[in-house]
């Protein structure tokens, strides 16, 4: 039962991996889609805060 929880989850994330990406490639503006990015990404780690860094 354990397994097929663990797999469910999975599942699930791999979807969320699949929408994120269809969500960031639907915007043209950088700011937006940096920030979606952020968002995403946030999300998909279940994380309180996020940041990203740019080198040039």
């Amino acid at each position: 039962m354990e397994r097929l929880r663990d797999l469910a989850h999975t599942q699930r994330r791999f979807q969320d991996l699949l929408d994120a990406v269809m969500s960031v490639g639907r915007e043209l503006e950088l700011p937006v889609v940096l920030r979606r990015v952020i968002t995403t990404a946030m999300g998909l780690v279940d994380a309180r805060y996020g940041t990203l860094g740019v080198l040039s």
